[in-house]
């Protein structure tokens, strides 16, 4: 059998298909995603667009072709392909024989054979000259990781987390697995959402607002040193999402929190001053519009 490898769809076929103009920067941004592949094209046009990866892919959305397309890939696989395939498409976009042998409990010799068997498949790919493997594309991350059980998906994503600890990852990859789990979260895994969040604030407000509201709606009582960072924080996200008038809110419950009168220069002063800088830079960002 000989295998034919076929070039990108044209952006002009590309905006037929779609029923976009050709100088859409929306068709130019899915043909770049989709690397011209008509069906992670009509993929990723029917995803939500959310910045959370993990949220983004909806099979009712997908139109009935290519929806068919992927299930028939998935439910090809076996009961430990799907294993493997599952906890690689929880553990993020690159991962590597030792994290998922971890996460599924596998020997790492049958570990090693079944990513083979996905790599034969060609769900999944090795980089060259590199022991990262990552899937073929982030389309069939998201199909794979949409199909898994909802439990299922929680304790995979558990694992991932007490992994990525172990290995002192950075709050940010934590932060992904910790909202996605629905272990019960202590004061650690809290602080972790508003490390990420403060971190990712500038680069990715809507993402830090996510993490914060999580944080905020199950910070116990001994965490309550961290709300007020946390409100602060959201009072940012928001300005720069331009939603003023949730972040004034916010500003506002966050004033209620601090001393009347602190011995420092006051944090309501701050507080204020970040406010009105981040509400300041989305309203020039609108002008310059």
């Amino acid at each position: 059998m000989e295998r034919l490898e076929l070039g990108p769809l044209p952006l002009a076929k590309c905006a037929e298909l779609l029923g976009l103009a050709e100088h859409d920067p929306e068709l130019h941004r899915l043909h770049y995603e989709s690397r011209g592949n008509p069906m992670y094209l009509l993929a990723l046009a029917h995803t939500t667009g959310d910045e959370d990866c993990y949220e983004a892919f909806r099979w009712e959305r997908l139109p009935r072709q290519v929806a068919e397309l992927l299930s028939w890939e998935l439910t090809a696989l076996n009961e430990v392909e799907a294993r493997v395939a599952g906890a690689a498409a929880v553990f993020g976009d690159e991962f590597e024989l030792p994290a998922l042998a971890e996460m599924t409990g596998l020997d790492p010799a049958e570990c090693c054979a079944t990513v083979q068997a996905l790599i034969r498949r060609d769900l999944v790919r090795a980089a060259n000259r590199t022991p990262t493997i990552t899937f073929r594309h982030p389309v069939i991350r998201q199909a794979v990781y949409s199909n898994l059980d909802p439990c299922e998906r929680s304790a995979v994503h558990s694992r991932a987390l007490a992994l990525r600890e172990r290995r002192r990852a950075s709050p940010v990859e934590r932060a992904l697995h910790i909202e996605r789990s629905l272990s019960e979260h202590d004061a650690r895994d809290l602080r972790t959402l508003i490390d990420a969040a403060e971190a990712t604030l500038r680069s990715s407000p809507s993402v830090a607002a996510r993490w914060l509201r999580k944080a905020l709606g199950t910070l116990p009582a001994e965490s309550s040193a961290e709300r007020p960072r946390a409100l602060l924080l959201l009072t940012e996200a928001l300005a720069l999402l331009g939603k003023l008038p949730e972040s004034r809110a916010v500003l506002h419950e966050l004033l209620q929190l601090l001393p009347p009168a602190p011995p420092e220069p006051a944090p309501a002063q701050s507080a204020s001053e970040r406010w009105w800088n981040a509400s300041s830079a989305t309203t020039r960002r609108r002008q310059r519009c």
